[in-house]
């Protein structure tokens, strides 16, 4: 069972969509509800590297670019540039989509409010 409480195939998509898997959102205040609404950027890069500007103007339809890591290593979605999950390519009838396999969580964003503790020199 997925956490949206329903069966979802391997490969099927899952919406996040309140109509479709039953999530009533309706005791949300309206502000809140709106925020849910914001579209979001959101990017797996499969893999990066650099390379001098002589060698991209030699590339051309045909050309293969080889990259450092491994077919079968994690890839990291990002949610307007911050990384929020890792998951792994997998097959989603013609097209190709993302398995989740590990949520991120947010850096730390509180800080202690109290000042550091003092202690007062000896004579």
């Amino acid at each position: 069972m997925s956490k949206f409480g329903k069966d979802v195939p391997f490969g099927a998509s899952t919406s996040v969509d309140s109509q479709e898997d039953g999530i009533s959102w309706d005791h949300l205040p309206e502000f809140t509800r709106s925020l849910l609404k914001v579209p979001v950027t959101v990017n797996v890069t499969i893999a990066a590297t650099k390379r001098p500007i002589s060698q991209l103007l030699d590339i051309g339809p045909g050309s293969i670019l080889q990259f450092d890591k491994h077919f079968e290593m994690p890839l990291v979605l990002e949610a307007n540039g911050e990384p929020i999950a890792d998951g792994i390519a997998v097959r989603a009838g013609e097209n190709f989509g993302l398995q989740i396999t590990d949520m991120k969580m947010p850096p730390e964003r509180f800080w202690s409010v109290q000042p550091p503790s003092q202690t007062k020199p000896t004579s």
